[in-house]
């Protein structure tokens, strides 16, 4: 997203952009890969947020542990099997689950 202008950070959002003269925007792909093989790729609305900060926010290491939020799985049905470590998604296309370890 080089080819557009940073704007002021809001908040935690760090990576934003002044759109402000743009007729139309490109966003990059953004999936989310997960051990074990399973890929969710996020919609529009799941990428930028507020209408012009990338909606991911930093941690203090790439060690640390990732949140998926809110905003990304608006247009996903999620599961949270917790007692038999089970993490399902689903979209409008296909559907995936993969059993997980510790977090």
């Amino acid at each position: 997203m080089t080819q557009y202008t940073r704007a002021k950070p809001l908040r935690i959002l760090d990576t934003c952009f002044d759109f402000g003269n743009q007729t139309t925007v490109s966003v990059p792909t953004v999936e989310l890969v997960f051990d074990g093989g399973a890929v969710v790729d996020l919609d529009f609305d799941g990428i930028i947020i507020l209408g012009s900060c990338l909606a991911f926010a930093a941690n203090d290491a790439d060690s640390s542990a990732g949140i998926i939020g809110n905003v990304q799985q608006r247009t996903f049905e999620v599961l949270y099997d917790v007692g038999h470590l089970f993490l399902g998604i689903k979209n409008r296309v296909s559907t995936m689950g993969f059993r997980g370890g510790a977090c």
